[in-house]
């Protein structure tokens, strides 16, 4: 059976304390009920992962010891960045999920013309304090070292108006009447270094929104000739970006 995992973002190297977040520790011993002396794995969030032993359960926390290095599982190649349209109930919670498992980056919370409203500022830093557990949670799972960035939210206009560096892409529905790309053009290029992946919320874009998008460089693509749902498309759009650019 292989070793619990947890996140601990203050490791460093081996041959070292390292003490766990609260959470992190109230699951190590009150949830699982490991004791002094247990075998485990910690990652840092950035990639990196050792084994350790637990040193110390008490009040205070939980104190563990980095033994060895471990290889931690490959990261894409292309660095992928998720823009999410905020979506309703639970939806936007399970594509944090989703994409985390896939291996992208970094995640905008976005607020557009037919999705959420933008959040204030507590709202805002609550919404991504939900989205990094998420993150995290789904990082421990799937065996994954490096826990994806989560922005603060804002609107789509801010969004559009400082594009990332590299290839940036408006996921669009098949209906839309606007020029667009299918998968098969990216295909017939060199996989790029970075790319950005806008999916937009359940009533989709806007024709200003798409306007703004095509004048800030970004390319239009659709999928297929079906219409996903919104907590579908971004992780349909990673796995077959992933495919084309031969990155799974």
């Amino acid at each position: 059976m292989a070793a619990r995992r947890f996140y601990a973002p203050d490791a460093s190297g081996t041959d070292r304390t390292v003490k766990l977040p609260p959470g992190e520790a109230r699951q190590l011993g009150r949830v699982l009920r490991l004791r002094r002396g247990a075998i485990i794995q910690i990652f840092d969030g950035r990639g990196r992962e050792f084994v350790a032993r637990v040193q110390s359960i008490d009040r205070y926390g939980v104190s563990v010891r980095t033994l060895e290095t471990v290889e931690p599982a490959r990261e894409p190649a292309v660095r992928l960045e998720l823009a999410l349209a905020l979506l309703k109930g639970r939806a936007a919670g399970a594509v944090v999920r989703d994409a985390t498992m896939l291996g992208v980056a970094a995640i905008h919370p976005i607020s557009t013309a037919r999705s959420l409203a933008l959040p204030a500022a507590a709202d805002s830093n609550n919404l991504a304090d939900r989205w990094r557990t998420i993150a995290v949670s789904s990082a421990k799972q799937c065996r994954r070292a490096v826990v994806p960035e989560v922005r603060s939210a804002a609107s789509f206009s801010q969004f559009v108006m400082h594009p990332a560096p590299g290839l940036n892409i408006l996921l669009v529905e098949p209906v839309l009447g606007v020029p667009r790309a299918g998968v098969r053009a990216l295909a017939e290029r060199p996989a790029p270094d970075r790319a950005t992946i806008a999916a937009g919320p359940e009533g989709g874009w806007t024709n200003a929104e798409v306007d703004a998008a095509s004048a800030a460089g970004f390319e239009l693509l659709t999928l297929g000739s079906r219409t996903l749902r919104a907590d579908a498309a971004p992780a349909a759009a990673i796995v077959v970006l992933q495919h084309v650019w031969d990155d799974l």
